[in-house]
């Protein structure tokens, strides 16, 4: 409500110009075009202000009014559509006095007693019609040319209003859609996306990590520590906490979590620092991969007719267990055995070298059949294997052979080959734990002993440096 002291203030244009120098810098920094008219009307002592905007889709009017002075929706659309107004291309209208009859005089409000007033059009910027406002005052004391520059001001200011927050709200809208495309993205990213708050919260899990885990956002903020449910282990789980909340690695990390179903997982992850200090975890499962780069490793390691390791594969085995053994880590010592197969040849004269793959076949699959702890076979070519056997001395690593050596003679090598029998010559070198020797000696060794086996007659076993009742021998028929 205006008060007398407004109404005299206001009464020259010196006191209108102060007023709108004050008022300026309040519109500018308005939230609403609510705030503006208020401002307008307040400031200048009017009875009423409206501003009307046009909207395009809806091909009517948005109307927001102030003052002391009731005016519905109504009244615009009917002062808008006055004949006499329609009959004039106009811009601005005023008038000094008389503007409530002129346009009100049936209104049962107070609308009829309005004396002098100004009406003008916004324009967008390419010239358009944006809309329309409206002062009016309840007093006759102001000329055309102070309410045309009391127009041309008001609707500057609406303008700079209307433009400010039309580029605020374009941002805005950009801004949300830009979030939306983000947020879809991150939902539905073949990736794993997710972040954890320092108080252990999931603040982010896209639909990789729901599908690939098992669990849902909520289901993970049901438990006090969510982390827990993929790795149980302590140490590491504080390991990988670190990393997603306070302290983003510099390079990407291999961590093994487990599922929902008590898979364990190989993912590849990538921490984010973001700019509000919070992390953003990006991953990617890479369990198949693993998977098939160890089947592929195992693959090039092993010999696939025996399905023992293969040459290159027994003997990287044997320097990191002499390595082992030079330092201690194995405690009891450790044994070597190299193993030939007899008369070989001989099979493969007789029933063909399809009979001798099945052959080589069988005496690898029977020589890891029933093995000692940390036992390690391998072929070495054609018909000579070795076996590593940790921790086992030559007494244990003999008794074994023999054992083996019994299967071989009572089991059937090829079903209906009645006469076909195998028996191999072996030899033993026993290192103690601590005990150095280079790869290439202890095979130069283990191989004379496995000669004097056969030097011997074949189808027994010779330990280095052993005496001769180590020497010992089945006969196979």
């Amino acid at each position: 409500m205006k008060n007398d002291n407004a109404e005299h203030h206001i009464q020259t244009p010196d006191s209108i110009l102060n007023a709108l120098a004050g008022v300026l810098p309040v519109i500018l920094e308005s939230a609403s075009l609510e705030q503006v008219i208020d401002a307008f009307t307040h400031a200048l002592g009017a009875s009423l202000g409206w501003v009307a905007l046009i909207e395009q889709e809806a091909q009517s009017l948005n109307v927001l009014v102030s003052g002391c002075c009731p005016c519905q929706e109504q009244d615009v659309y009917q002062m808008l559509a006055d004949q006499r107004l329609q009959a004039c291309g106009w811009n601005t209208v005023v008038w000094e006095s008389g503007v409530g009859k002129h346009f009100f005089s049936r209104s049962e409000s107070n609308l009829c007693a309005l004396e002098s007033a100004v009406l003008g059009k916004l324009r967008h910027q390419n010239g358009d019609v944006a809309g329309y406002f409206f002062l009016a005052f309840p007093h006759q004391s102001y000329s055309q040319k102070v309410l045309r520059n009391l127009a041309a001001i008001i609707s500057g200011a609406i303008k700079e209003y209307l433009i400010k927050h039309s580029v605020n709200s374009l941002l805005l809208n950009e801004t949300q859609k830009i979030v939306s495309q983000y947020t879809t993205l991150f939902s539905n990213a073949p990736i794993l996306i997710n972040s954890f708050s320092a108080d252990n919260r999931c603040i982010l899990w896209n639909g990789e990590c729901q599908r690939l885990f098992g669990w849902s956002r909520d289901e993970l903020n049901r438990f006090p520590d969510p982390l827990a449910l993929f790795y149980p282990d302590l140490t590491v789980r504080e390991r990988v906490r670190a990393s997603v909340t306070t302290v983003p690695g510099d390079k990407m990390q291999e961590w093994y979590p487990i599922d929902k179903n008590g898979r364990v997982l190989t993912t590849l992850w990538s921490n984010i620092l973001l700019p509000d200090h919070s992390i953003l975890n990006i991953g990617v499962d890479i369990t198949a991969r693993k998977r098939e780069e160890q089947r592929l490793a195992r693959k090039a390691i092993t010999d696939e007719l025996t399905q023992c390791l293969n040459r290159a594969g027994i003997l990287a085995q044997l320097n990191e267990i002499l390595l082992r053994n030079s330092h201690l880590v194995i405690q009891n010592g450790m044994s070597v055995v190299m193993f030939d197969l007899d008369y070989f040849k001989s099979i493969n004269d007789r029933w063909g070298h399809s009979v001798g793959d099945i052959a080589l076949s069988f005496f690898g699959r029977e020589l890891q059949a029933h093995p000692l702890p940390g036992m390690v076979t391998g072929r070495l070519g054609g018909e000579e294997f070795l076996a590593i056997f940790p921790a086992a001395d030559s007494q244990q690593a003999w008794r074994f052979i023999e054992q083996f050596r019994q299967r071989l003679a009572n089991s059937q090598v090829v079903p209906g080959y009645h006469d076909l029998r195998i028996s191999f010559s072996a030899g033993i070198l026993s290192l103690r734990s601590g005990e150095v020797m280079p790869a290439s000696e202890v095979l130069k060794q283990v191989d004379e002993a496995l000669y004097g086996a056969k030097r011997n007659g074949r189808g027994m076993s010779v330990i280095v440096g052993g005496s001769p009742q180590w020497i010992a021998k089945t006969s196979i028929n």
